[in-house]
């Protein structure tokens, strides 16, 4: 009987031994899914912090091309500025061009109507001068041929007795008519070319 009991107890605690061994081997593997779970969080970690790094240098490339988009951004306010000035210094050139066309135009308008009152009064004159000149020559002819049938000698006038002045009245195809003073009185003096 106490051999049994030895028996028993010696395989009692070959099979504590045997639940032992399997519990060690079973805390082993949890022991190294546990490792291999640590080892696997250290990687995402590694690679949360890679993340992180690359989000952060991704945000200072942003702050840096916002900063400077910001300084283009007030180059182009500038630029746009400086445009309009000059874009405004344009238009008044422009008006101040068209101002002076305008006077110009009416400066034209003016002498334009100066010129045709003028010519319209020099023509008057001509006509007038040439009606003039052909009712002298029609008197003087008259006169030539009264004279003609008349005695010379009572018609004949001295040249001294003449003052021609050289005031002309008009030309013709014989000579030019002017102003002179017969005896006090204003006459009309036909000089024929030589």
């Amino acid at each position: 009987t106490r051999v049994e009991e030895q028996r028993q107890a010696i395989e009692d605690a070959n099979t504590k031994k045997q639940e032992m061994e399997q519990a060690i081997q079973e805390i082993n593997i949890t022991k190294q899914e546990k490792e291999q779970a640590i080892q696997q969080t250290n990687i995402k970690k590694q690679e949360m912090v890679q993340v992180i790094q690359d989000t952060i240098v991704k945000q200072q490339e942003m702050e840096q091309t916002i900063e400077d988009a910001g300084i283009k951004k007030q180059e182009l306010e500038q630029a746009i500025h400086e445009t309009n000035m000059k874009k405004h210094e344009m238009e008044e050139t422009i008006q101040e061009a068209n101002r002076r066309v305008e006077m110009i135009q009416q400066i034209n308008d003016t002498t334009q109507q100066q010129l045709q009152q003028l010519t319209h009064v020099l023509q008057q004159h001509i006509q007038e001068s040439t009606q003039r000149i052909s009712e002298l020559e029609e008197q003087l002819k008259q006169e030539n041929t009264s004279v003609q049938s008349h005695d010379k000698i009572h018609w004949v006038i001295e040249r001294d007795e003449v003052q021609v002045t050289q005031e002309i009245l008009g030309r013709g195809g014989w000579g030019e008519v002017k102003v002179g003073v017969f005896r006090g009185t204003r006459v009309a003096v036909k000089c024929l070319y030589e």
